[in-house]
């Protein structure tokens, strides 16, 4: 099971990734990148607590919690580095477009993007700076 992610979670973001549907072999993503997008997509939990402070600290008390479009967005970004290069080419006058993996792969990643939640990492100890 992954890390960060319930059994339901991780069979949902295979879904999101077009990764549930393929045999182990088939699959460009393991469960161990998929939980590797899942830590990188943490947000505040319930209480408000961030995953880590700004300089990398694991924040005490906080409950992981992943925006899972945001984790797509990031596999989808895995995935397109498999396919980046394989690029178009024309032979003996006819073209190629081995390409439109990567070009497939960055819509997705841009789709998944736009529904996840805007947070970024924040250090709330860290008084902000008004002009």
């Amino acid at each position: 099971m992954a890390t960060y992610l319930t059994d339901a979670e991780l069979a949902r973001l295979e879904r999101m990734t077009g990764e549930a549907h393929k045999d182990t072999a088939q699959r460009m993503l393991t469960e161990a990148d998929l939980d590797d997008a899942a830590f990188l997509a943490r947000v505040p939990d319930v209480a408000g607590l961030n995953p880590q402070t700004s300089l990398g600290v694991a924040t005490t008390g906080y409950v992981d919690t992943v925006d899972l479009y945001k984790a797509a967005s990031i596999a989808w970004h895995q995935k397109a580095g498999v396919y980046a290069e394989q690029f178009a080419f024309t032979a003996d006058g006819a073209t190629f477009q081995r390409n439109q993996g990567y070009d497939m792969c960055i819509k997705q990643a841009a789709r998944y993007a736009d529904m996840a939640s805007g947070w970024t990492p924040v250090d709330q100890s860290i008084t902000p700076v008004t002009t």
